[in-house]
């Protein structure tokens, strides 16, 4: 399972919130001649300080926090939240305006880091547009449209304070940020309006957050990609929390803590956490592996967080399973389907080179606090790995006698460097174990 720097939250009503590309802004409509729309966009840049952060948002996808220094010699200085390095060092280049019969546009020549912002479009690399059509202005934004590609490039002019953090570099300070808080701890969470948990995943490398969360008994889930900003993560889809819109994830540099602003007078902190918040018996097939694997602690590995009651079964179907069959007991697994309330227990064993796989197939009922009363089937004719499962059973009858018409919990365990499951009995206190997410040979 790829690991991710996560966050977990607690929850509250999260979704994508999408708009079309202008709805945010007070549209000035664009003057029909080419010779007025140029005369209006030379006259927006010149209202501006010359000096503009800009928001990519590629037709191809992610977002980028860019910041440029429009001079009026014609020369373009850039800097890009792509790299430490982009964030911090200048790439300088040139740029121009021009008029067409339907449109300005401001065109950058080569050497900016629009240059080195690529996208996968199937087979092929895409990069940014280059080229900008002047679409709307509201204050101190301007909204402009990819000649190409159709990208947005929003620019915004910069009071002489957030120059400064520009050109000092304090944009390449959010990289550090972000890598020492979130890998601090392995989980994050805050607690949120109505006690309702949401997890919060960050994954660096694709720039994309996924949260989710428990809405009427059922995981949600809303993600979007991210830029970094000074001091701030920019969330390129707002996530609505119930009434409110959260578009930014701030840095407190006093704290050092990232926090999401609620409102004027308070916000949300997020702490650290050594397990997820989300129940498990919930995460279970959608973000979580629905498989659970018991490794032999004799032939493959031992896991933490076994009882002795439940080692002695596992030794003695191990010991008769070879006494009798002369088999191995390999693995043991559950396999849940959570549509349709299947779980098979499989059981893989050995003899030579070659590995044997038994299935027992059981239905289960969970009640909304994650207890499951599990219910044996019948073996199907004509499936092998029933058949070999009947075959079997009378040397493993003491392990799978431990689960029909039991009911039992799964949980997280914290086995130090990673998190596993744990099934716990609700009828004998004394009698658990422990398994590893996702397949041992499938």
């Amino acid at each position: 399972m790829k690991k991710l720097i996560t966050i977990i939250l607690v929850a509250f009503s999260i979704m994508s919130c999408t708009k079309d590309k202008s709805s945010a802004y007070d549209v000035e409509e664009v003057f029909p001649s080419s010779e007025e729309m140029l005369a209006q966009f030379q006259k927006a840049l010149d209202a501006g300080s010359s000096h503009w952060e800009a928001i990519l948002n590629p037709n191809a996808g992610k977002t980028y926090n860019l910041y440029f220094q429009l001079a009026k010699d014609g020369k373009v200085p850039s800097l890009a939240d792509l790299t430490v390095k982009s964030a911090k060092d200048t790439k300088a280049a040139t740029y121009r305006l021009e008029g067409k019969a339907t449109h300005a546009s401001l065109i950058f020549s080569a050497g900016t880091y629009l240059d080195d912002i690529l996208h996968k479009e199937g087979f092929r690399n895409v990069g940014a547009d280059t080229s900008y059509a002047f679409e709307s202005m509201k204050g101190d934004t301007l909204i402009l449209r990819g000649n190409r590609f159709g990208d947005e490039l929003k620019l915004i002019s910069l009071k002489a304070e957030d120059v400064s953090k520009y050109e000092t570099g304090m944009l390449r300070n959010t990289f550090g940020y972000l890598s020492e808080f979130f890998e601090s701890r392995r989980f994050f969470y805050f607690i949120a309006e109505g006690n309702i948990p949401v997890q919060f995943i960050i994954d660096p490398e694709t720039r994309s957050i996924r949260v989710l969360y428990v809405e009427n008994k059922q995981l949600k889930f809303s993600t979007t990609d991210y830029a970094y900003g000074i001091e701030k993560i920019r969330l390129k889809t707002p996530l609505r929390i119930g009434s409110q819109i959260i578009s930014d994830l701030n840095f407190d540099t006093q704290k050092k803590t990232f926090y999401l602003q609620k409102n004027q007078a308070s916000r949300y902190d997020l702490l650290g956490a050594s397990l997820p918040v989300i129940p498990l018996h919930i995460m279970l097939g959608e973000e979580v592996s629905p498989i659970l694997s018991m490794p032999s602690p004799i032939f493959i590995e031992e896991l933490p967080g076994w009882s002795t009651s439940f080692r002695d079964v596992w030794m003695e179907a191990t010991n008769k399973l070879f006494s009798e069959r002369s088999f191995y007991l390999l693995v043991m697994a559950f396999e849940l389907n959570t549509k349709a309330n299947i779980l098979d227990l499989k059981l893989y064993f050995q003899r030579g080179s070659s590995i044997f796989l038994g299935t027992f197939p059981f239905s289960f009922e969970k009640t909304d606090a994650g207890v499951y009363t599990l219910k044996r089937l019948p073996f199907e004719a004509g499936s092998i790995p029933h058949a070999n499962a009947e075959f079997i059973e009378p040397s493993v009858a003491g392990l799978i006698g431990l689960f029909p018409d039991k009911q039992y919990t799964i949980d997280y365990y914290d086995a130090g460097d990673n998190v596993i499951g744990q099934f716990k009995s609700v009828d004998q206190a004394e009698l658990y174990f422990t398994g590893e997410f996702g397949s041992y040979f499938e």
